[in-house]
């Protein structure tokens, strides 16, 4: 069996096998030589380029390389010369369970030794904490039913608003949307987890606009293209015809202007700019994406300005606040979504899922992780000092929060992620921090999703992404909407928009 604990040090455990027959088995670690060491196949040689290995107790300096193996095709899980091995078993007093340690000295340079006891011992407990998840133990009945007690079982009622002078030809121009291939502007992209909840739905995003410099690099590796910069600095006209525009907007407080121009001015922040954008552009479907207090902000100046703004334009308005864990992410995550379009036509936000998502599903095997995420031995110790003063029994797999008032609570999710607050708070399993991975899937994004910067960058950027399941299932419901318009449906009164609609 074997852990990865970063990229120039991994761990192996020898079995009695491997002991027997005076072999190293290197399987799962191919990735960690260099590929010019393969040799044997399509390389031009039959030996690879010599690695040099430095093995404690032994005297010389041994170089090889690691073969191709002919029936299988694949590299081999050995080194090709292995005469050493019988030796350095002996010279470390090696058994059946213990664990070595190679290292990457150079670029090809190769230390084996023994692990030390500390990493032996981080070892052991990852390796007994996967045994248990490998057992697939159910989720004790008492938090399944602590999840479900409030699961909901349809799609949240939304908050209305209607304009007072609707466009004219509005129905036509969501009517006039080509479904499999609308286009769309992504603006405060992030890293786009809004843009991939509409692309899976056929859409095409012409135009995008993010001022972090590292969101965009993630942005660039994954989607090809760099986002332009800050928004106000973007001239509205520059900015392509688009079907749909897509914003997570910063709310910023409209009480410093409001006492100069009445709140209902929004220059001075942000949303001016979307506002400007919508003036101009005149795109016939909106979403716009904010935290859960939204509503409340600036006690609720923020929330009427711009649904005012919207009404303005002419924009029918549905807001509602979803749950990420509802829609397939082990997160809970409140947000607030306005979905708006240029004619009054059925919309309704989406159902939930019935049952709620696998924290398994997350999670990579802890032979994986980096030790640098391993919580100190005092934290650890300090959070199952206070689990035990609150009686409370841990359930694996599970997230550990301790909140600020010292309280441990331990659950079969996680909670937000925040762009860092929550870092030294959330612990999986009681010992460990997410990793860079487990935080782009507890947003919902694929393992396709490249990961180009280090983990604190990461987990930043995904403490400020949406959940992107969450947007895929709005989306769906905005293009069925658009599909109704198609079809010449709008509702007949300005009431509720899930009681009177055309049939």
């Amino acid at each position: 069996m074997a852990a990865k604990i970063g990229q120039q040090r991994r761990l192996i455990q020898v079995s009695g096998q491997d002991l027997k027959a005076g072999r190293l088995c290197l399987r799962g670690h191919l990735g960690f030589f260099p590929s010019g060491s393969f040799g044997g196949r399509g390389t031009g040689e039959e030996i690879g380029k010599r690695l040099e290995l430095d093995i404690s107790g032994v005297s010389e300096v041994v170089h090889t390389d690691i073969p191709f193996n002919s029936e299988t095709e694949s590299p081999s899980v050995y080194f090709r010369d292995n005469s050493w091995v019988n030796q350095f078993y002996s010279a470390n007093e090696i058994s059946d369970g213990s664990i070595v340690a190679i290292e990457k000295t150079g670029r090809n340079k190769i230390r084996v030794e023994t692990a030390s006891d500390f990493e032996a011992s981080l070892y052991v407990k990852s390796s007994e904490m996967r045994s248990k998840h490998d057992k697939d133990e159910p989720l004790p009945k008492k938090q399944i039913s602590k999840l479900l007690v409030k699961w909901p079982k349809k799609a949240p009622t939304s908050e209305c608003g209607f304009p007072g002078s609707p466009q004219i030809d509005g129905l036509d121009r969501i009517a006039g949307i080509y479904q499999e291939g609308f286009k769309f502007i992504d603006l405060f992209a992030g890293i786009g987890g809004i843009r991939l909840g509409f692309e899976h739905h056929g859409g095409e995003c012409v135009f995008s606009s993010e001022w972090d410099q590292d969101a965009a690099k993630t942005y660039e590796a994954n989607f090809g293209h760099s986002p332009q910069g800050d928004i106000t600095q973007i001239e509205p006209e520059t900015i392509p015809d688009h079907d749909v525009l897509l914003a997570g907007f910063p709310c910023q407080p409209f009480s410093i202007i409001g006492g100069q121009k009445g709140f209902g001015d929004t220059r001075g922040t942000l949303f001016f700019n979307v506002e400007e954008i919508l003036r101009i552009k005149r795109p016939p479907v909106i979403l716009l994406e904010n935290v859960k207090q939204f509503k409340t902000h600036d006690k609720g100046r923020t929330y009427r300005t711009v649904m005012a703004r919207l009404h303005e334009l002419g924009y029918f308005t549905h807001t509602a606040i979803l749950n990420a864990i509802h829609y397939g992410v082990p997160q809970k995550r409140e947000r607030t979504f306005i979905v708006g379009f240029c004619a009054d036509v059925p919309f309704r936000f989406p159902d939930p899922m019935t049952t709620p998502p696998s924290l398994d599903s997350v999670l990579e095997p802890e032979d994986q992780i980096d030790p640098k995420l391993i919580a100190s031995d005092r934290i650890q110790i300090k959070r199952q000092a206070r689990l035990k003063e609150q009686g409370k029994v841990p359930f694996y797999p599970s997230v550990w929060h301790e909140n600020k008032g010292g309280n441990i609570g331990i659950h079969p999710f996680s909670c937000a992620l925040r762009h860092n607050a929550s870092y030294n708070y959330l612990l999986v399993n009681g010992r460990r921090r997410l990793s860079s991975r487990e935080c782009l899937r507890l947003q919902g994004f694929p393992d396709s999703f490249k990961i180009v910067l280090k983990h604190s960058l990461i987990r930043a950027q995904t403490g400020n992404s949406v959940a992107v399941p969450v947007i895929k299932a709005i989306a769906e419901q905005m293009m069925q909407s658009i599909a109704l318009a198609k079809e010449g449906k709008c509702n007949l009164q300005m009431g509720s928009l899930f009681e009177t609609v055309v049939p």
